[in-house]
């Protein structure tokens, strides 16, 4: 067993300029995949069986949600790409801190932005023309033509205030896209020498910006929402994770505790109750700390810990690019013959186990395969 591992490790394991994977990071990617996924698992399910009547993703939402409390429950799980928001501004704040805090080798503009470039447009780009390709088969090429374009571009929620008709979860992709440009201007956050003073302005970006966001997401037809104005807080978020990291985690000189572990439940019950507050305020500037407390909490973890940095979990964690390209293309797919399976006659949430365990794992092995031959080989930092 441990010769296969070995084996799947070498093929799946990601590929950094720096050398350096942080497990739990991987890890906390994989949470973030498996949430998103699961999210769109159960808005399929409901759409393809009918249990709860006739519904239409996503307009049905807001009815569908009190119509059981597995459903309740388990609908805030698109907030997994909140997650993923956190995740990208430490990964990119990460160096630039390093830089300014400990004096490692400058960020250089050109590199980096090259890396963004080569490292990530490939894989899109093929995502993006399936999609399309696939759209064409149902839909009107020249209707779908602009909205191709402004997909490849990063900007359809920008020009048609609205996500791409392509495939609608590359809205956050092009938020990715608008941080990733300004993450060096907003690294220069850093500098400040006064750690004290540095953690200040820091917490009272992620407040204000958070206010920001409220107010932006307030007003439903403002393409502002589906920008980093209405998600910048997350991003910061993580920029907040990098000060903890650096200053309390990275040289893992603590003792895991199940105290922890408890505090990572905690959080997760705590990012479930605050989404439900209606109040989009209290929503938008609690969410990002509590993700931090989360991430902190699993670093620290007696049983968080050693899961976040078991191989299956950071495997499907570094492969979580590919997956949020082509899950719910494959979920599609796949779930034409596992929706036979249903049955109304058991419980909702033993139902919609049986979809997940016979769903999910062909999907990440279908994904582990596209991820293998269409984004791993771009890793590689000189293939172009």
């Amino acid at each position: 067993m441990t010769a296969l591992w070995d084996w799947i490790e070498s093929k799946l394991a990601r590929v950094t300029t720096s050398g350096e994977i942080i497990r739990e990071i991987d890890g906390f990617r994989a949470i973030a995949i498996g949430m998103v996924i699961l999210h769109h698992l159960l808005a399929l399910y409901l759409q393809n069986t009918g249990r709860f009547g006739y519904v239409l993703i996503p307009a049905a939402w807001s009815t569908l949600r009190a119509a059981d409390p597995v459903i309740r429950a388990l609908y805030p799980s698109f907030l997994g790409v909140q997650l993923f928001f956190v995740i990208s501004g430490f990964v990119l704040g990460l160096p630039f801190a390093r830089h300014y805090l400990r004096g490692h080798k400058k960020p250089q503009p050109r590199a980096y932005f090259l890396r963004r470039v080569t490292r990530l447009e490939p894989p899109y780009i093929l995502a993006a023309t399936v999609f399309f390709v696939a759209r064409c088969f149902t839909g009107n090429v020249l209707d779908l033509l602009p909205h191709f374009v402004a997909t490849l571009f990063y900007s359809h929620s920008i020009l048609y205030g609205a996500p791409s008709v392509i495939e609608g979860i590359f809205w956050s992709l092009e938020v990715e896209v608008q941080f990733y440009i300004l993450a060096p201007l907003l690294a220069m956050l850093f500098s400040i020498r006064n750690a004290v003073a540095r953690r200040f302005v820091l917490v009272a970006i992620i407040y204000g910006w958070a206010m920001l966001a409220s107010q932006v997401t307030a007003v439903t037809s403002s393409r502002l929402s589906l920008t980093l104005v209405g998600y910048g807080h997350y991003f910061m978020a993580g920029f907040l994770l990098v000060e903890v990291y650096l200053s309390w985690l990275e040289d893992r000189a603590f003792t895991p505790s199940e105290l922890w572990d408890f505090v990572a439940v905690a959080c997760g019950v705590a990012l479930n109750a605050v989404y439900w507050t209606n109040q989009s305020w209290r929503y938008v500037w609690t969410m990002p700390f509590i993700i931090v407390l989360l991430y902190v909490a699993l670093f620290r973890g007696r049983f968080g810990g050693p899961l976040m940095r078991a191989r299956p979990v950071y495997l499907i964690g570094g492969m979580c690019y590919t997956t949020y390209l082509y899950h719910i293309g494959l979920l599609g797919i796949v779930s034409a013959q596992s929706m036979k399976l249903w049955n109304a006659s058991i419980p909702f949430a033993a139902d919609l186990a049986v979809q997940g365990l016979a769903l999910v794992p062909v999907v990440l092995a279908i994904c582990a395969v596209i991820y293998y031959y269409t984004e791993k080989p771009f890793m590689v930092k000189r293939w172009h």
